[in-house]
């Protein structure tokens, strides 16, 4: 989660030999800002969190670090060079042993198109057996949310697909990385589709040769609101203040509130009215609590009827 992946790194996080060095300026080749400092210190804590000799475990701790750090290089405008570097300060524990196994240097700044819309790809595709559990939960499949972001990752699939993966772009340099998630896209959301299709639940599928519509989730916006009000009379003490936290979601599985939980992303799935936040701590990784978030100003769905494009404009 964000959370343990963002939080402050204190005296107690271990290998304090190893995160002290980014106070130093040959860490960086440079003199280092405050900002590049701590995030050296949390990125270096949280790839020694990732070793695991469980490979599933390794991977997918793997694949929420890249996530978070894609926010984090962004928010505070940090060069690849730098975080470069980052990573080879790991190598300063190469002679443990048993050898420890850490992330490998990856970067959704680098050659990727749009990777703010390929991170919501790529959370599906590292999260697929917890998807096709989700399915088997009534509660969740009917969920208008739930079915919107399919809608939405389908929708993002054509996009890019059409624009670098067609036969004479995909093996051009810069589209590889891009046509990569793509290609495991397709494979794992055709077999999740079928699997959904089985049990009488419609998904769309890949090939159209325009975006679906997606339709407004307006009465579950208002239930949504109602319960969030509920909870925060009930349980202030689990409510904290999110302000870039953007567009009104509800049973949302945790793996899946890296997505909604920053401004870049999510402004693809907020709404106009500015709201209360209710985030709940401690959730369990399969999914047992509610996410409440604001609704943006800035964002144009409505409670009218009209349908709308993955950019969420009137068609």
């Amino acid at each position: 989660m964000y959370d343990t992946l963002d939080k402050d790194v204190s005296n107690e996080d271990g290998n304090q030999d190893i995160l002290s060095s980014c106070d130093r300026e040959n860490a960086f080749n440079a003199n280092p800002t405050i900002e590049e400092k701590n995030t050296c210190k949390k990125l270096l804590r949280n790839l020694f969190s990732c070793n695991d000799p469980n490979s599933v475990k390794f991977m997918k701790c793997c694949s929420d670090l890249y996530i978070w750090l894609y926010f984090e290089i962004k928010k505070y405008s940090l060069s690849n060079d730098i975080i470069k570097n980052i990573f080879k300060l790991t190598n300063l524990r190469k002679d443990q042993v048993p050898k420890p196994k850490y992330c490998d240097y990856f970067s959704f700044n680098d050659n990727l198109h749009k990777p703010e819309e390929l991170i919501k790809l790529r959370i599906f595709n590292d999260n697929i057996d917890k998807f096709q559990n989700l399915l088997i939960n009534t509660d969740y499949s009917k969920n208008c949310f739930f079915k919107r972001y399919f809608y939405e990752c389908v929708n993002t699939y054509i996009d890019l697909n059409g624009q670098f993966c067609s036969e004479d772009k995909k093996d051009i340099s810069s589209n590889k990385d891009t046509c990569k998630i793509l290609r495991d896209f397709s494979f794992l959301y055709t077999t999740f589709r079928q699997m959904a299709n089985s049990k009488g639940y419609e998904l769309p599928d890949l090939y159209s040769s325009k975006p679906y519509h997606v339709v407004s989730c307006t009465s579950e916006v208002t239930n949504l609101e109602s319960s969030s009000t509920d909870s925060n009379n009930s349980d202030k003490s689990i409510q904290r203040s999110v302000p870039t936290a953007i567009g009104t979601m509800a049973a949302i599985p945790p793996f899946l509130a890296l997505i909604y939980r920053f401004t870049p992303v999510g402004t693809m799935f907020r709404s106009k009215n500015k709201k209360s936040v209710n985030v709940f701590n401690h959730l369990d990784e399969e999914i047992e609590k509610d996410l409440f978030y604001p609704r943006s100003k800035n964002g144009i769905m409505n409670s009218s009827n009209e349908r709308y494009s993955v950019a969420y404009e009137p068609v």
